[in-house]
């Protein structure tokens, strides 16, 4: 008998991390669900660390050779027997009560084209905050415009999606390394799925300063591309939001103490050119922008 659900960690260098993390899924007692991990050809001892694990729910896989997160999560999604995907990040933890929780509302869902988001804590060094959703179910139309103005923090780890709408719409794309969450969830509003909302908090996200999709080096060129390959979303985007955007990845830039390459310089001329917008509108714009992005937060938070 096939598990319901297929839950997909893409790991890489996380043999101080990795234990932690099957844990929290194996805790479960549940028996409908399979954990699959695939190593992107780890240098530490993650692989091996992930062999050892005795549980029948466990699948192993490994890359040929390094790739990325993307494609070891779409890697697993092949492997999966499940009829439902739902992804956790290698140093994220499932929450006691995450797969039960879940497991309920999915059987309370009718539709097929679906995405499953539930609220989650961060813990960034001692401190936890609570990331709260709004319970309900919302349209397509609804959620891109919450995804565009980066009014609804996301994360991995709190995707659950149907397997045959998951391969649908093309799986995780493979060339991003930034806001391959956002993207993934925009081509599901493409297709206009309905998007299902838990306030039951199931994911604890460990936050990394050493993130690579949070580095200052890794900004422009993800968001050109987001912006570009979704522009049909973005256009209905206020133009000070856009600048507010390309605006916070000039500070994030002089904080972190380095300059612009040939890469990132090409990718503000684009979003500049796209939108019609100068370096002086993108200053002026910040805060009108910043004021917008929270604005449409706080709406989102009490579901409005």
């Amino acid at each position: 008998m096939n598990p319901l659900i297929s839950v997909i960690v893409p790991v890489f260098n996380r043999s101080n991390e990795i234990s932690q993390c099957v844990s929290s899924v194996l805790e479960s007692k549940l028996n409908s669900f399979e954990l699959i991990l695939i190593d992107d050809q780890s240098s530490d001892d993650s692989y091996e660390i992930i062999k050892s694990f005795d549980d029948q729910r466990v699948k192993v896989g490994q890359s040929p050779f390094r790739k990325n997160g993307n494609v070891a999560r779409n890697a697993g999604a092949k492997l999966a027997r499940g009829k439902y995907l739902t992804f956790l990040d290698s140093d994220d933890l499932f929450l006691p009560s995450r797969l039960s929780d879940l497991i309920q509302d999915l059987h309370e869902i009718t539709v097929e084209d679906f995405i499953h988001l539930s609220a989650f804590k961060v813990k960034q060094g001692e401190k936890v905050s609570e990331i709260s959703y709004p319970s309900g179910a919302f349209d397509s139309e609804y959620i891109a415009r919450k995804l565009t103005m980066h009014a609804i923090p996301i994360t991995c780890s709190t995707i659950t999606i149907p397997k045959s709408f998951f391969e649908s719409i093309g799986g995780y794309d493979e060339n991003v390394s930034r806001h391959q969450d956002r993207d993934l969830l925009l081509g599901a509003c493409e297709r206009d799925a309905i998007f299902y909302l838990q306030s039951a908090f199931g994911v604890l996200k460990i936050q990394s300063d050493s993130s690579f999709s949070r580095s200052s080096k890794n900004y422009f060129e993800p968001l050109c591309y987001l912006v570009i390959k979704h522009t049909n979303y973005f256009n209905d985007v206020p133009r000070s939001f856009i600048g507010y955007l390309i605006c916070r990845g000039f500070f994030q830039s002089i904080m972190g103490g380095r300059f612009f390459n040939s890469n990132d310089r090409n990718a503000i001329r684009i979003l500049l050119d796209c939108f019609n917008l100068s370096l002086f509108d993108c200053l002026r714009s910040y805060f009108q922008g910043k004021k917008l992005r929270r604005y449409e937060t706080v709406k989102f938070e009490i579901g409005g």
